[in-house]
């Protein structure tokens, strides 16, 4: 049928050799690419979900292969981001999930949700985050420095601007933007 015959032609070459249970170290090796020493799997089994949707989105995801505490023993896979979002810092790549981890931590800046944008820069993590005018914001940007060091190893750069100052998308926001 037309159907059939186009459900075929969206498969990869030869996906049998890559499927996800009967070939898993094949169908690991294809999956995994490398994005710099992070070693990020690379979503490819978007091909058995859902073999019509081969749009190469850039899907950063981590592929857990042991059982999750809850007793599900199927492989997981969590995203992550997006390749476009990596930034380096020094030896270090980052996503906007990494900064906003460390973020919800602070409830001046993530009440009622943390907005900011990561600003790409080599030399240092610089972030731009709207936060509480309450707080002490010579604090505030101290303390977010102190944590982005501690969890994330790298040296920030924190701007608080009031609320409202990063700009919105009416889809998706623009968490990282060049310099």
């Amino acid at each position: 049928s037309v159907g059939e015959a186009a459900y075929l032609a969206s498969l990869p070459k030869a996906p049998n050799n890559y499927h996800p249970f009967r070939r898993a170290k094949e169908a690991m090796k294809k999956v995994v690419e490398y994005i710099g020493p992070t070693m990020r799997p690379i979503d490819l089994f978007r091909w058995y979900v859902y073999p019509t949707n081969q749009n190469d989105l850039e899907d950063l995801v981590r592929w857990k292969t042991k059982p999750c505490p809850c007793g599900e023993t199927h492989r997981r896979l969590f995203y992550e981001g997006r390749v476009r979002d990596v930034v380096r810092v020094g030896d270090r790549e980052l996503l906007p999930i990494d900064v906003a981890f460390v973020l919800y931590e602070f409830p001046e800046v993530s009440r009622p949700s943390a907005e900011y944008q990561i600003v790409r820069r080599a030399d240092v993590l610089r972030v731009r985050v709207e936060y509480d005018p309450a707080a002490d914001a010579g604090g505030l940007a101290r303390r977010l420095g102190e944590r982005f060091q501690e969890r994330l190893g790298v040296t920030a750069d924190v701007e608080l601007v009031p609320r409202g100052a990063v700009p919105r998308f009416a889809y998706k926001a623009a968490r990282v933007v060049d310099a």
